[in-house]
């Protein structure tokens, strides 16, 4: 109901476009935010396991992997091919 008053209040500015396709368009962005979500939970799962086999503390572990800029260029990357193909 929230998506549709968003939706309506939005219609009133952008009247050349259909409901319909606002409302496919807000899905299509929630859906990758969810999907996203999914995969970053499954890799802090990954790294946390990995963690615990080599008896090391996932905080620390976590603060190393972030810092490093290749780390943060290879999970762009795989969010942005991600995103291109749910487009």
């Amino acid at each position: 109901m929230i998506a549709y008053i968003l939706l309506a209040f939005r219609f009133r500015y952008d009247n050349y476009e259909s409901m319909g396709a606002l409302f496919r368009t807000m899905n299509a962005e929630s859906l990758q935010k969810t999907i996203d979500i999914r995969l970053w939970e499954m890799f802090v799962a990954l790294v946390q396991t990995v963690c615990q086999l080599i008896e090391k503390d996932i905080d620390e572990v976590m603060e190393l992997i972030l810092r490093k800029p290749e780390f943060k260029q290879m999970v762009e990357n795989v969010f942005s091919m991600h995103y291109k193909q749910a487009c």
